[in-house]
């Protein structure tokens, strides 16, 4: 994706004096000056992780929902709830590796590119470096012209090349701003044991809460409490 420094409340880091403080400061300032915090540019990855992450919202709570529905148990609900969460999270997970490894794919040309900086994403409490992440942005040439692309990924597990170092970057021949500034990216490998690890550890959680007695007689029990209570707050205030 082309990269514009221009960008609303992007930020940019081009020197190899790496100091976390110093770009703390740098995110702080610019976030002082701004009236939004810092958000990611719209590039084609990111746009696909925000529909994933919108049906990912949408699957956790028709499930909790459904839950309730079920059960008429908000205690059933609440810790049901729990193993939603890390189940459809790692379904997410599977599809974040699905899209950047089709997306790769469409990346089969080598060329030579020159990194001239980071693009900064703040992701959290920054206050000591905490949820800041980095995009390496390239320039390079191609059919004539002169490109600065970056991939719209921030990550801090693959190792970044350093500012003003040369090196092979892939791009798509049909769209020459989609680039993939590394062929090895430790982000599918992780995003595949995180979906193995969230799955098998919620449907562990799920199937042992269903099969405790005492807690699903508890849970059952409060919700026929409940609502035989709320039965007889209606019946006492509206038929009496």
């Amino acid at each position: 994706m082309i990269y514009d420094p221009n960008y609303k409340n992007q930020v940019f880091w081009d020197t190899n004096d790496f100091s976390i403080g110093e770009i703390v400061s740098k995110l702080k300032s610019e976030i002082a000056t701004q009236k939004y915090k810092i958000k990611r540019p719209a590039t084609r990855i990111n746009k696909l992780f925000l529909i994933g992450f919108g049906v990912y919202m949408v699957l956790v709570f028709s499930s909790l929902l459904g839950s309730f529905i079920i059960t008429r148990s908000l205690l059933f609900m609440m810790v049901a709830g729990l193993c939603f969460l890390f189940f459809w999270g790692g379904w997410l997970c599977l599809y974040m590796a699905v899209i950047y490894t089709v997306l790769s794919k469409r990346c089969t040309l080598p060329i030579e590119a020159t990194c001239i900086g980071y693009s900064l994403s703040n992701n959290g409490n920054h206050s000591n470096g905490g949820g800041l992440s980095l995009c390496p942005v390239f320039e390079y040439e191609y059919g004539g012209a002169k490109i600065t692309a970056f991939d719209g990924i921030y990550d801090n597990v693959n190792k970044k090349p350093s500012i003003g170092a040369k090196g092979t970057i892939f791009i798509n021949p049909e769209e020459p701003d989609e680039i993939v500034w590394t062929k090895k990216n430790k982000i599918v490998p992780f995003m595949i044991l995180a979906f193995l690890f969230a799955v098998v550890l919620s449907m562990a959680i799920f199937w042992i809460v269903i099969n405790d007695e005492n807690f699903m007689n508890e849970a059952l029990n409060k919700a026929e409490l409940a609502a035989s209570s709320m039965a007889g707050f209606v019946n006492f205030y509206f038929f009496k």
